[in-house]
Formats: structure tokens, C-alpha cells, sequence
């Protein structure tokens, strides 16, 4: 059922597979079947059916009053915390001045702080606390507790909004450590957006439902074209908030027309998501496995579909550049991947269009490497 359209192949006949990212998946047939026969009309005007029915339905998930259909989750986080800033703090001590501009705490690898091409100092007027957990692993209430910036201090942006994000890098964080976080923000007056891209894959690794997040976070976004494998992404919001979210993303050009067909596939592909997790989670599993007995290092534990490996001696004892090492990899194993980063780590992304041999076949070129 869930097999791509089309395989790609290189000259040798070779099966091509992707490991870049899980948002490298193509449209499945059961999406495109869904796409074609769905029902359309003007979003803008709230008139699109399918629209309206994929929004229900996930707020519903996520035990929110309504959910808004965006074109990214970049697009969404954007919406999501500027939406946040735009309304007043949970509390205004009288000793102190409340304006613009604010600051936004988040983690230092988060999607938003560095791969948001700084969408947030541009539309947010905000800047940034970047946090680095204690842990090594995620945030905790501690590390959001002494880093903050509270008000009454002229020399600095205060603390309205903290943005937290499950799963990072592929590491879950726990719902004890949101719901302590959430607590702890309500006390001290922030409001709470969670980047849950990839929230789909914590659920379903640790059985813990999607509402239950839900209730940790005033805004959250969620991504339908990573683990889902829908071409689109979504912004869950509160009442208080869905408005002024629609109206940034029509400031934004976001606004939708007939966006049925893209509503359709991301509703279709919600309906089995938790088996095809499922499985890329345990893809993910044996490749780290295979990856430790070839000889190579696992920079981070493996919690979801993510894998990633120290690659920094690979490329010194090769005389290599990373992308000299991507082409390898694509040239002698038809694998698509992004080479060694700035730290040292290469990143292999498990999806549902990665098949157990292609996890076999990458585990038998990291071998090769390591000879």
C-alpha cells in the first residue's frame, strides 16, 4: 500500500534510496487516489471541506479547540509564537514595564533558533535565548528557570514566550519534563509553544497519546510531510490565538484557495502512521546496531527514526570533504545522504519509503568505509 509512485534509480540499474531527511517521501498512490477525488473549495473563505475536516480532525488528536493548515512547519512555528507575542502575558507585575521588544528561550539546536532562516527577529520582533540542556540530551524546567529573562531590567528583552521541541534531533523528551516545564511557565507568566514536528514519532515510541502533549503547550505546530509522509504541515492553537494566526499567515501570502487535494493526502496518511513509525523506528534500531559493529561511533542514543554517527575520522582518513563522502555513498551504494556536518556527525533519517535491505545495504557501505 505504501509504496512510492515511482523508485529512483541511477545508470547501473541500482535501487537509489534517501536517508537525508524523512521529508524526502513521495506521495503514496492511496494519497494520490485520496487527492483526486477530494473535495475543494475556498479555504480563505473557510469554505474548503476537506480543509475543515483535516483541522477537526487534528485538533481533535491534539485535544485542541482548532488546528490551522499551513503550507510548512516553519511556516507554523512562525504563526504560532508571534500569535503568542501578540497577546498579553499570563501575568503583569505592576512594578514593571511590559513592551516590545521580547525574547523567545529555546533550545540551542532548535529547528526554529538555527534553520528558520531568522524568521523570528524578522516578523517576531523577538529574540532569542538559546539554551543549552545540562543533560546533553533535552530541556528541563531548571535549565528554563535560571536563563530566562524576567522584566523589570532595562537592559535586556524580556521573556515572554518558551519554545520547546519533541522530538530534537531525533531524542525524546519526556512528558514528566514538559508538564514540570508548562507548570513552572504558567507560574511565571510565559506562554509555551511546542515545535512538534516530529511529535508523531515520540507518541509512538513511548505510547504516549498525542493530547497528552497537547496539554503542555499553548500553541503547537505539527509537521505532515516528515514520518506522515503528506506533502503539508499544521498549527494547533486555542481560540484565543487561531485568529490571529490566520491573519499572520495571510500577511505571509499563506493563505490557502483549494487546498483540498494536499488536506486529503495528509488525512489519508494519518490513518496508519502508528504501524509505519513503528517500523522506521526499528529500521533506525538495526541500523545502529549495524552501524556499532562495523566499527563506527553513535553520536547521540537512537530514541525514533533518527541515527546519528561520528563521521569526522572517516573524512581525515580518506583526505576526504563531506561532499566528496555524500558522492560515494551515492555513486557505489545508490545511497542519498548528507555528509559530516560542523560537529563532526553524520545524520541518517529512517522513513516509510526506507525498506529493511536498503537498511542492509547502508549498513554493508559503512562497513566498506571502515575497512
Amino acid at each position: 500500500m505504501y509504496r512510492a509512485r515511482t523508485l529512483h534509480r541511477i545508470a547501473s540499474g541500482r535501487r537509489v534510496f534517501d536517508l537525508r531527511s524523512d521529508t524526502v517521501t513521495k506521495p503514496t498512490e492511496a494519497m494520490i487516489r485520496e487527492m483526486a477525488k477530494a473535495e475543494v473549495g475556498d479555504d480563505v473563505y473557510g469554505e474548503d471541506p476537506s480543509v475543515n475536516a483535516l483541522e477537526d480532525r487534528v485538533a481533535q488528536i491534539m485535544g485542541k479547540e482548532k488546528a490551522l493548515f499551513c503550507a510548512s512547519a516553519t511556516m507554523c512555528n512562525i504563526l504560532s509564537i508571534t500569535s503568542l507575542l501578540a497577546i498579553p502575558p499570563r501575568s503583569l507585575p505592576s512594578t514593571s514595564f511590559h513592551g516590545p521588544p521580547y525574547s523567545v528561550a529555546c533550545d540551542y539546536r532548535s529547528h526554529l533558533y538555527l534553520w528558520e532562516a531568522g524568521n523570528l527577529a524578522t516578523f517576531g520582533h523577538a529574540t532569542t535565548i538559546p539554551l543549552r540542556p545540562r543533560n546533553g540530551l533535552y530541556l528541563n524546567h531548571e535549565d528554563i528557570a535560571q536563563q530566562v529573562w524576567r522584566p523589570g531590567d532595562v537592559h535586556v528583552a524580556p521573556t515572554r514566550v518558551i519554545s520547546l521541541e519533541n522530538t530534537l534531533d531525533g531524542l525524546i523528551m519526556p512528558l514528566k519534563t514538559m508538564q514540570r516545564m508548562y507548570q513552572q511557565a504558567r507560574e511565571q507568566g510565559h506562554w509555551v509553544h511546542l515545535d512538534g514536528a516530529r511529535l508523531w514519532n515520540s507518541s509512538v515510541a513511548t505510547g504516549t497519546p498525542m493530547a497528552q502533549y497537547g496539554h503542555c503547550a499553548d500553541t503547537i505546530t505539527l509537521c505532515l510531510s516528515k514520518g506522515i509522509g503528506a506533502p503539508i504541515g499544521a498549527i494547533l492553537a486555542p481560540q484565543k490565538t487561531i485568529e490571529q494566526a490566520r491573519h499572520y499567515r495571510k500577511l505571509l501570502g499563506g493563505g490557502w484557495r483549494q487546498a483540498g487535494g494536499l488536506a486529503a493526502a495528509a488525512t489519508r496518511a494519518l490513518l496508519d502512521y502508528h504501524e509505519r513509525m513503528s517500523r522506521d523506528h526499528h529500521h533506525a534500531q538495526l541500523l545502529g546496531k549495524g552501524a556499532v559493529e562495523a566499527g563506527w561511533k553513535l553520536a547521540l542514543p537512537i530514541h525514533t527514526n533518527m541515527v546519528w554517527m561520528e563521521g569526522k575520522h572517516i573524512l581525515q582518513g580518506r583526505g576526504w570533504t563531506s561532499k566528496a563522502l555524500e558522492d560515494h555513498f551515492l555513486k557505489q551504494w545508490g545511497i542519498r545522504v548528507n555528509g559530516v556536518d560542523a560537529q563532526g556527525q553524520m545524520r541518517c533519517v529512517l522513513h516509510h519509503q526506507v525498506r529493511l535491505e536498503d537498511v542492509q545495504v547502508m549498513i554493508r557501505a559503512l562497513a566498506d568505509l571502515s575497512k
